[in-house]
């Protein structure tokens, strides 16, 4: 099992959609698109429809869907990973 293959077990277990930071972010299915680069900052997100605002989420793009971090009450399971 790999870094990729771990973090996708944990977002699944936990019930979230992929990872984000800021605005940007990337679902399950396409983890990690940028080979890992600043994976360090993503955290557990969920898909919310797109409006056009979210980074890499272009106007043409609205009904789908962009992702944004998850409302967490703690970071304990994050130390958890």
């Amino acid at each position: 099992m790999n870094v990729r293959q771990i973090v996708m077990a944990h977002l699944k277990a936990g019930g979230f959609d992929g990872l984000a930071v800021d605005d940007c972010g990337c679902g399950i299915d396409d983890l990690m698109p940028c080979d890992g680069y600043g994976i360090d900052r993503c955290k557990p997100a969920n898909a919310v429809p797109c409006d056009g605002t979210c980074f890499n989420c272009e106007k043409e793009n609205e009904g789908g869907v962009c992702y944004r971090v998850a409302d967490q009450s703690t970071d304990e399971e994050e130390t958890h990973l």
